[in-house]
């Protein structure tokens, strides 16, 4: 088990994201590029893209909850939905 110091910001909305095991979930639509992250990182995941919707670049992003089980083909699919991963 990791455990966290300190305060951690919550990133996804209790009333709307359901964890389930195995399932990654897409945060953001995007076409350009893709970030694919987990944890605490998901939100500065979230955070760049929107600096990088400042630039013209539309990127997705995809939180990975599990990495085991791996949820291979929400990553294969959203990989094949951009131009750049």
């Amino acid at each position: 088990m990791r455990l966290l110091r300190g305060q951690v910001p919550v990133v996804l909305d209790p009333t709307t994201y359901q964890f389930e095991i195995g399932r990654a979930k897409r945060l953001r639509e995007g076409s350009d590029v893709a970030i694919i992250s987990m944890g605490l990182m998901t939100g500065r995941a979230l955070e760049a893209a929107a600096h990088l919707a400042e630039e013209r670049i539309s990127a997705a992003v995809l939180h990975v909850s599990t990495l085991k089980p791996f949820d291979r083909e929400a990553v294969l699919s959203l990989a094949a939905r951009v131009s750049a991963s």
